[in-house]
């Protein structure tokens, strides 16, 4: 179903990550206020729930290649991160200087001066994280796409600067070759996508559901999915959570994977055992599982595996802890069936637990993440250190509330700076209380017949 998508999502990695491992996502906007880094997180909470992983996100509204220099100390050097991941680009190639018409000789030397810009600039700051931080492993991102080609009121952009990311990200993915160091093509994958997707539905983009307003350069959660979809398929991690087979002819499991089976009992018309489980179903929302109808996904990454041979025929219904949670032929459950997705399991309600504190833990993340932002943006301009001053500049500013982006982040910082350190606890509450959820515990299956 998806062959042209799982080539593309191909990419050079060395391992997933390990036990120990602090990971920092360095970027732009797309990284600032992105999900995709809270949905790979969430991938290893519920896989590798006896692990510790610690990932920070060190994205910036309006963030550069040469700008993050000016933010190194502060947003990888102190985090200490044996692993650092650098995705720019979107704010790099000059996006103005790519009309879709009328494209003129300044605009061309504008094009290659960006690119030439970037190339230089994704050097310089990846010797000095080597340099400064202790020389992490780097990961290297290619841009994701700018959708110059989803129609709006049956038109395409303006501008198809995409043009120049989709360079960008072949020189990328070649400058990670040379240095032998990971490339996860974003850009690739998610063009690929939008070209597939687009050829049956002109308004369709990776970055949105049905036909709402997007801005062609932030996805939302559905399209952040896809970003951590790429970025997991490249380290090569695990699909499977779980297998469990059993035959029941000979009362006997089969194949077991990531999973403890004691107390067996089988027969051609029943079985039931307790089993441990090592790790968690990936959890999805609403949104985020739209995203597994055009990507292999569940396949890829999410296959809890039920497997019982041996049974007479008719169907049989499975209830994990005395709850039902599904009803299938024998033939069925002799091929094996996966029930990650399966929202009736406890193991899934389990997960969405963990999946909900995950979503809190990087909301407080991304709190102060705005906080320290916005005083990068207005040191020098605005009374940041004298709070009563600022109330009153902020209440000039914004008398009817703030309606914008620069409202919001300056909005941010009056409710949340001085509460700074609780927040950051907070943080560090949520990334305890993520490994609590996750924490597996023996279920009680049993399988009976129907009819």
């Amino acid at each position: 179903l998806f062959p042209l998508l799982a080539l593309c999502a191909a990419s050079l990695w060395s391992a997933p990550f390990r036990d120990g491992d602090r990971v920092v996502f360095l970027g732009d906007s797309i990284t600032h206020h992105g999900k995709y880094m809270e949905q790979i997180a969430l991938y290893y909470a519920t896989r590798f729930p006896e692990a510790d992983i610690w990932f920070s996100g060190s994205g910036e509204s309006g963030g550069s290649a040469s700008g993050a220099m000016r933010r190194l100390d502060m947003d990888v050097v102190a985090k200490k991160p044996p692993v650092v991941t650098v995705m720019f680009g979107m704010n790099d190639i000059n996006r103005g200087a790519w009309p879709r018409t009328g494209e003129t000789e300044a605009n061309r030397k504008s094009q290659q001066n960006a690119i030439a810009g970037f190339k230089a600039n994704t050097k310089k700051l990846v010797a000095a994280i080597r340099e400064k931080a202790g020389n992490p492993e780097i990961v290297y991102l290619t841009p994701s796409p700018y959708d110059q080609s989803c129609l709006i009121d049956g038109k395409p952009a303006d501008i198809i600067c995409n043009n120049g990311l989709a360079l960008i990200g072949a020189w990328t993915a070649e400058q990670a070759k040379q240095e032998g160091v990971t490339c996860v093509d974003l850009q690739t994958f998610l063009r690929t996508l939008n070209e597939r997707e687009q050829a049956k539905n002109p308004q369709w983009s990776f970055m949105r559901l049905g036909t709402g307003g997007f801005d062609r350069v932030h996805p939302r959660a559905f399209g952040h999915q896809f970003f951590a979809y790429t970025f997991l398929k490249a380290q090569g991690v695990p699909a499977d959570v779980s297998r469990i087979a059993i035959d029941a002819a000979r009362g006997a499991a089969t194949d077991l994977f990531n999973a403890e089976v004691k107390d067996l009992v089988a027969t051609r018309s029943s079985v039931s055992f307790t089993a441990l489980e090592k790790a968690l179903p990936y959890p999805f929302d609403d949104e985020r599982r739209k995203a597994c109808d055009y990507a292999p996904i569940v396949e890829d990454l999410n296959r809890e595996t039920f497997r019982v041979a041996g049974l007479d025929a008719g169907a049989y219904t499975l209830t994990i802890d005395g709850k039902e949670v599904g009803t299938w032929s024998a033939q069925d459950l002799a091929a094996g069936v996966n029930l990650a997705m399966n929202e009736k399991t406890p193991q899934n309600a389990q997960a969405q637990t963990v999946w909900k504190a995950m979503v809190e833990q990087w909301r407080n993340q991304t709190i102060i993440r705005d906080v320290h932002m916005w005083r990068l943006w207005q040191k020098g301009k605005l009374p940041l250190d004298d709070m009563n001053a600022y109330r009153d500049w902020f209440a000039k500013k914004y008398p009817q509330g703030a309606k914008d982006f620069f409202g919001y982040m300056a909005k941010q910082y009056l409710d949340n700076w001085e509460r700074r350190d609780a927040v950051e606890k907070t943080v560090d509450a949520g990334r305890a209380e993520v490994k609590a959820r996750a924490k597996c515990v023996p279920h009680v299956w049993k399988l009976s017949w129907r009819n």
